[in-house]
């Protein structure tokens, strides 16, 4: 069964080691600063961010769902999730189908082989669904995981997505990317706004999360209008809308 009020701890150890992690980078890359792209990627993921996905595509652009397969077909803190239909749709429509866990386990908190063998279980459940491209992306669920643990995790895919803020550019870890998130809080806007705006003047990679999408989101989720906004934004800026995949193969990460 989803836990879909969990949350990871947030007292000061938790967080400093949450950072050591980050720090720690088990996949060194070189993002270059000469590029522009902002990928939009949708958690879990909802019905409703399907609305992400018809905006993007309006400017466009294509973004990335990191599809928990124990949500299929459920209701849960995010409204109606995802049905196979929809997923099948968005990968024909030029989206990115990512992994995000079977269970939507905390990967920090579980032990590595309980953590890789929940991943092996989210796969399989995509591909028999009849996605066409193995996930060659991934989102560690609440964006916790262990140095250790990304080691193997990135064995397995061509990148991974945290959701620790920051540009990607200059040094990074490929197993664990950093983004931004948008949820309730005004002040997530504000830091998307401000990243777009620094990345157009000095060149790199901005990715985005959020999980629902809709006139009246959830608390995890954001507006459709944001949505428009910071698309429209990006566009403005000199951006590509990018899926993480796409980005990371622009840049020369990936092949």
């Amino acid at each position: 069964m989803i836990d879909w009020h969990y949350t990871p701890s947030r007292t000061l150890p938790a967080k400093l080691k949450r950072r050591m992690t980050q720090w720690r980078h088990a996949a060194p890359v070189d993002v270059s600063n000469t590029q522009f792209h902002v990928s939009y990627t949708f958690d879990d993921f909802p019905m409703s961010a399907v609305n992400g996905a018809d905006i993007l595509e309006s400017h466009d652009g294509h973004a990335a769902f990191y599809a928990c397969t124990k949500m299929i077909g459920t209701h849960g803190a995010y409204g109606d999730m995802y049905d196979i239909k929809t997923m099948l749709d968005l990968e024909n429509r030029g989206h990115e189908i990512g992994a995000h866990t079977h269970s939507h386990l905390d990967c920090a908190q579980s032990k590595r082989e309980t953590v890789l063998n929940d991943i092996d279980a989210n796969i399989s459940a995509l591909m028999e669904a009849g996605l066409k491209k193995r996930p060659t992306s991934f989102a560690y669920p609440y964006g916790e995981t262990l140095f250790d643990t990304k080691k193997e995790v990135f064995k397995k895919f061509d990148l991974c997505r945290g959701i620790l803020p920051g540009i990607n550019v200059g040094k990074v870890d490929l197993a664990q990317l950093r983004c931004f998130e948008l949820n309730e809080n005004p002040a997530t806007r504000i830091r998307a706004i401000n990243a777009i705006e620094e990345a157009g003047k000095t060149g790199g990679w901005v990715i985005i999360f959020t999980h629902d999408v809709s006139p009246q989101p959830t608390a995890y989720g954001t507006t459709t209008g944001i949505v428009e906004e910071l698309c429209q934004l990006s566009k403005a800026a000199g951006a590509t809308l990018s899926t993480p995949t796409e980005a990371a193969r622009s840049y020369g990460l990936i092949s």
